[in-house]
């Protein structure tokens, strides 16, 4: 988690495969962005991959910007 100007920010929440399907990204997902609100956030925001996207959203999170990426093959 990372604060910056007030906002509470998550990053690369995951389980290994053999721990998925448990419960446990959303678990700590919940649970940091509570960590987040307790420390006087009033926004916290986070980068889903698709994977977790669902998850997102049932703990309230709700799409706001879409970003893209761009490579260059070699």
């Amino acid at each position: 988690m990372s604060f910056s100007h007030g906002i509470a920010g998550i990053y690369a929440v995951g389980t290994t495969e053999a721990a998925r399907g448990r419960g446990l990204a959303e678990l700590v997902t919940r649970a940091v962005t509570n960590i987040g609100f307790d420390g006087g956030a009033p926004l916290v925001t986070l980068q889903a991959s698709p994977m977790g996207e669902s998850i997102y959203h049932r703990l309230g999170y709700r799409e706001l910007y879409r970003y893209v990426t761009h490579s260059r093959s070699a």
